[in-house]
């Protein structure tokens, strides 16, 4: 009998030494089929002074226009009326889209939707024009696969006077070739105030103006590209 129960202790206690040293399954790895790693790019990069803006993967994607995005970018200043654009200690820059230089009706085409970066070039180099004391480089998106894509946007603001901004874009690509249609309506109401209230006694001089100028207009706005890749 005692033989018996020292026999009976000994499997219980190897049992249960064997239990402790068993590790346990993990569930979760053995379920486990793939892991993806994402990273998350950064919207404004600063090499030798220049600054580059990814705008195809930030909040700036969703603003309306393309004037409307540029006026929130850092040092670039857009007029009231959005007709001049300048940057911040250096006048008025070059504009260039895809290596190309273009005016202010070219950005008024542009859909937001269809730019990938936006550059501000504070020195530019030799390879643009010596006039240009600044540059600012706007790289756009191109499809890669067959596709056909329409956008209708509008934008109402009031600045004492009230504008509206009423866009269409579309894209179109199939196999090598690759075009885009724009047409915007622009109802324009830009103003401009100036007053002066000052008096000197001294010398009898005594100013007091105040001047305001309005203007109404409408601005019709069509642009067609071609691609072909």
């Amino acid at each position: 009998m005692i033989k018996i129960i020292i026999i009976t202790i000994c499997l219980l206690a190897s049992a249960f030494g064997y239990a402790q040293n068993e590790t346990p399954r993990d569930s979760i790895s053995n379920a486990l089929e793939e892991v993806v790693i994402s990273t998350k790019a950064k919207t404004f990069a600063n090499q030798n002074g220049n600054i580059k803006i990814d705008v195809a993967n930030s909040v700036y994607n969703s603003v309306p226009n393309t004037l409307d995005l540029l006026s929130k970018l850092p040092t670039i200043i857009v007029s009231s009326d959005k007709e001049n654009i300048s940057i911040v200690g250096k006048g008025t820059p070059l504009i260039y889209m895809d290596n190309q230089r273009v005016g202010m009706n070219d950005l008024n085409m542009l859909s937001v939707d269809d730019i990938k970066n936006i550059e501000i070039i504070q020195n530019p180099s030799a390879r643009y024009e010596a006039e240009g004391r600044a540059v600012i480089l706007i790289t756009r998106k191109f499809s890669k696969k067959d596709s056909f894509k329409m956008d209708i946007s509008e934008v109402a603001s009031f600045k004492k006077k009230y504008n509206n901004y009423l866009g269409f874009n579309s894209s179109f690509k199939k196999n090598k070739l690759e075009w885009k249609a724009n047409f915007n309506y622009n109802q324009l109401q830009p103003w401009e105030n100036h007053s002066i209230d000052y008096e000197i006694a001294n010398a009898n001089i005594v100013s007091d103006y105040d001047v305001e100028a309005y203007t109404k207009r409408k601005q019709y706005i069509f642009e067609v590209d071609c691609f072909i890749k």
